[in-house]
Parts: structure tokens; C-alpha cells; sequence
């Protein structure tokens, strides 16, 4: 973030612009293979962010990096971003059902949500009835069909779910970030995209349940009502 963004953007939008960037930084690590970076006198806020995002960052002081004694990822620990949202699911324009994934879809309101990272997560969706369904969550503008300037939402893919849940409200938990969003060029690629998300999703599920493993992100239990 610039010096000139504190003069042209408000308050929520600079929150907006500095977790889209902190989720541009862990998915660049991701694509390289680093998973326990060591960050140089960074901004608490970003190894935060980076850990919440499930990159085991350690943080060290600036100096003599050997001689530093170094802090460890608080992976498992609170912060303020948003793990959880609650909404009532609302018609869309049934793209995704048109692609062979059907979605519940929750609209993000940006001056509620500052602290909601953009991208496909693995979740669950938690019904009025109690049930809990593991579920592919995307969350953002959908830019291969509207560039920048579609509306923000929340699309949630239950898995092995076919039950209709409009008007119906539903709390959507994030636990582990798998990706930034991307533009494709076409409606294959966006197919193959969405097969490989379900495929992660079902492989960090099963991930979760064993013992000598966590989850990427803890649950928020203090979720914002949509």
C-alpha cells in the first residue's frame, strides 16, 4: 500500500486492499513451495495474516538474523480476520449450476466484512437443522464473468448436497485458504479450476480429521451476522 492510498481510500477500503494483498503474498509463496518463510522485521500484521492463510511464517527482528531469537507462527491463534459468515442464501444467476457446480450464495457487505479474505477456501456450511456440510467456498467479484466490478459473494459448493436452501439462513466457516482468485479464458478452464478446488477441499478434509494434523486457520467463533 502507498502513501496516497491514506488520502484517496477510506478506512474499509484501505482494510479491503491490505488483505487482498497479504493473500496475494501467501499465494505467491504457495506457488513457490515456501511454506516457513523467515520475515525480516515485517508488520506484526502481516505474519498474522500469513498464518492465518497457512504459511508457518517466523518472524525475526531486524539485525543479525542468526543471533535474533526468532518468534514462532501463532498458527491456532486469534486475530482479526474473519472466519465465519452468516446469511441468508439468495438466488444468483445459476452460472455455477450451469458449470456442473451448484452454489449457495450469501452476499458480502463490505462494510461488515473488512477482515474477509478473497479466494476459494475449503469450509463447511452449517444448516438451520444442524447438519454440517463440507462445502468449496469462493469469495469475491467473479472476474471471468465480470471483470472488477461484479458484486461481492460469497458461493458455497456443498459437497454431495442437493437439497434447496434458498431462504434459508446458513453460517459458512472457512478453514483453509486453498487459493487467490483468477480470471479465465475459458468456461474449460474454469471447469478444470473448480474440479481441482473440490479435489482439495476433499483432500484437506480428509487431512483434518487426522490427529498430527490442524487446520490452515482456526474457526472464528465470534462471527460477524450477515
Amino acid at each position: 500500500m502507498n502513501d496516497i492510498d491514506s488520502f484517496t481510500l477510506t478506512p474499509e477500503e484501505r482494510a479491503c486492499k491490505r488483505a487482498g494483498r497479504n493473500a496475494d503474498i501467501a499465494q505467491i509463496h504457495r506457488e513457490l513451495g515456501i511454506t516457513a518463510p523467515r520475515l525480516l522485521a515485517a508488520p506484526a500484521e502481516l505474519h498474522v495474516a500469513l498464518c492465518d492463510l497457512g504459511i508457518a511464517a517466523v518472524l525475526e527482528p531486524a539485525g543479525d538474523p542468526a543471533a535474533a531469537p526468532t518468534t514462532k507462527s501463532p498458527i491456532g491463534s486469534t486475530s482479526t480476520s474473519i472466519r465465519s459468515v452468516r446469511g441468508v442464501v439468495a438466488h444468483g444467476d445459476q452460472r455455477g449450476r450451469e458449470l456442473g457446480f451448484p452454489t449457495a450464495n450469501l452476499t458480502v457487505d463490505d462494510d461488515v466484512y473488512t477482515g474477509l479474505v478473497d479466494g476459494v477456501w475449503a469450509g463447511r456450511c452449517a444448516l438451520p437443522d444442524g447438519r454440517s456440510v463440507i462445502s468449496a467456498v469462493s469469495i469475491g467479484r467473479r472476474s471471468t464473468f465480470y471483470g472488477r466490478v461484479g458484486p461481492r459473494l460469497l458461493e458455497a459448493h456443498l459437497l454431495d448436497f442437493e437439497e434447496d436452501l434458498y431462504g434459508r439462513e446458513i453460517t459458512v466457516q472457512l478453514d483453509h485458504w486453498i487459493r487467490g482468485q483468477a480470471t479465465f479464458a475459458s468456461k474449460e478452464e474454469l471447469i478444470a479450476a473448480l474440479d481441482g478446488d473440490v479435489h482439495n477441499v476433499r483432500a484437506l478434509t480428509r487431512a483434518a480429521r487426522s490427529p498430527e494434523l490442524q487446520s490452515s486457520a482456526p474457526p472464528d467463533e465470534n462471527a460477524v451476522p450477515g
